[in-house]
């Protein structure tokens, strides 16, 4: 009699699936091909590939949305996916925001992500679908219409991670502008920073973006002082070295006092990577140690803290 195989054994084989055509079969770690594919194949697995990119978001999405419906909270199962929770709780989020008839197939995640927080949402979409806009193009015409103001008074303590644009391929650029709008040099220098006249900014500089770091900190009427580095715990891409550091820079406006000798830390920080330019939440602690008792103000935001002030259209989201 031959040996009944073990739900175990069926659990350990490995994954072959052939979504992208019968030519082609997907592993967790890999991809197959069989034989020699024709031309037209090839050009139909990248096209499958495209969608399963730009769909990931979705099927986290309406997955987390189905499970909260059947069992409750998806803090548990969440802890199991390569997503930290937040962003799974993003894309519920976003996802429930959207019918699914309602979703526009020739637009990014990120499209609809950006104008999740709208009433006239559809209609944002209708535009940017008809327009062509990226989304850069959508988050700016948002702001004009919407006039996603700075917030009124000063502050002296400005904490910012702008969405700097890379001058790389388009499937690179595209690929960053999966994750976020990016913005122009120009388009960052032109902000009108709200900065007491005595006031402090850190900066956060990826490694091919100094030189803009140091216009744009003169742009809006800072000097740079020093900097600090973030040192990761796996390595990054890169084109000449593999990054796995980045820095904060610090400059300074006006005569703000220096940080009083028992609050200055280490110039390095060592903290896990995160998600796709995410920053060690231990930064502003180090902040509010340097500078304590000041009024503080988060540009480009994902989420608001206790005691700042947020700007940016990802911490208008998560407010919600």
């Amino acid at each position: 009699m031959a040996k009944k195989k073990s739900s175990r054994t069926l659990v350990t084989r490995p994954l072959r699936l052939q979504i992208l055509g019968p030519s082609f079969r997907l592993q967790p770690a890999g991809l197959t091909v069989i034989g020699k594919p024709t031309i037209e194949e090839y050009t139909e697995a990248f096209k499958r590939l495209q969608l399963m990119e730009g769909a990931i978001h979705w099927w986290y999405g309406d997955l987390s949305l189905a499970y909260e419906g059947h069992y409750g909270a998806i803090v548990e199962i969440a802890g199991e996916s390569p997503f930290d929770v937040g962003t799974i709780y993003q894309d519920k989020w976003v996802a429930g925001r959207y019918e699914p008839y309602t979703r526009v197939q020739t637009l990014s995640f990120v499209h609809h992500r950006i104008a999740a927080p709208l009433d006239d949402r559809l209609e944002w979409l209708r535009k940017a679908q008809e327009s062509n806009w990226s989304t850069r193009n959508l988050e700016a015409e948002i702001h004009k219409a919407k006039r996603l103001a700075l917030p009124r008074g000063t502050f002296s303590v400005i904490y910012a991670d702008p969405p700097w644009e890379y001058e790389f391929s388009q499937s690179e650029s595209r690929s960053i502008e999966a994750h976020y709008p990016t913005m122009t040099v120009d388009e960052i220098c032109e902000l009108l920073v709200p900065a007491e006249e005595n006031a402090i900014l850190f900066l956060w500089a990826t490694n091919p973006k100094i030189r803009e770091a140091l216009k744009v900190i003169e742009a809006w009427g800072f000097d740079y002082r020093t900097n600090m580095v973030w040192v990761k715990d796996k390595w990054g891409m890169g084109y000449y070295i593999r990054g796995q550091h980045e820095l904060l820079l610090i400059a300074r406006k006006g005569d703000l006092p220096l940080p009083d000798e028992e609050n200055r830390v280490s110039s390095v920080i060592q903290a896990p990577r995160l998600g796709h330019s995410q920053k060690p939440d231990s930064v502003y602690e180090i902040i509010e140690k340097m500078y304590p008792n000041q009024c503080y103000i988060e540009l480009f935001a994902r989420e608001k803290r206790p005691g700042w002030v947020a700007w940016g259209l990802e911490a208008q989201l998560a407010e919600v």
